[in-house]
């Protein structure tokens, strides 16, 4: 065992360090933590399937803040529509029942879809369809309830 923990010391500094960065800021992250100790205390050999995921994780722009702050500027387009449709959807369905918003409103789907881009920095194909359909559905209402509300106020 101290003989791999001195080989990784060796083998896998570079690794250690930015794992060591990437585990202090995901303490409840438990797959993260055990890579790290694997490769500090050299419990155990490390499989090239191992590396292959300790190298997914330092790449994942998630766990660098570079990477990361280019993602949200590559999504933030994305990110105001999504925000956009959001405003939407509430705005036709916040006169309806809390039974209909609760059963058939897509209001949870929307939020869901922007929390999971604003945490992954991506969408699936079928989310951005399904955004579609519901931008489809909601967008004659909500252009209905616009022009009822000019025609009111003029």
């Amino acid at each position: 065992m101290n003989a791999r923990r001195d080989e990784y010391a060796v083998k896998y500094s570079e690794s250690i360090k930015h794992m060591k960065l990437i585990a202090d800021h995901n303490p409840n992250n438990g797959f993260i933590q055990d890579m790290y100790r694997i490769l500090t205390t050299g419990s155990r050999p490390v499989t090239p399937k191992m590396y292959e995921s300790i190298q997914k994780i330092i790449a994942d722009p998630r766990n660098d803040v570079v990477k990361r702050l280019e993602m949200q500027g590559k999504i933030k387009p994305i990110l105001e529509r999504v925000n956009l449709l959001h405003q939407m959807v509430v705005t036709v369905d916040e006169k309806k029942s809390d039974i209909y918003r609760d059963r058939y409103s897509s209001a949870k789907f929307v939020e869901s879809v922007k929390q999971q881009l604003e945490t992954n920095f991506r969408l699936s194909e079928k989310q951005i369809k399904s955004l579609a359909k519901v931008y489809k559905r909601y967008k004659p209402k909500y252009d209905d309830l616009q022009s009822n509300k000019k025609s009111r106020t003029t």
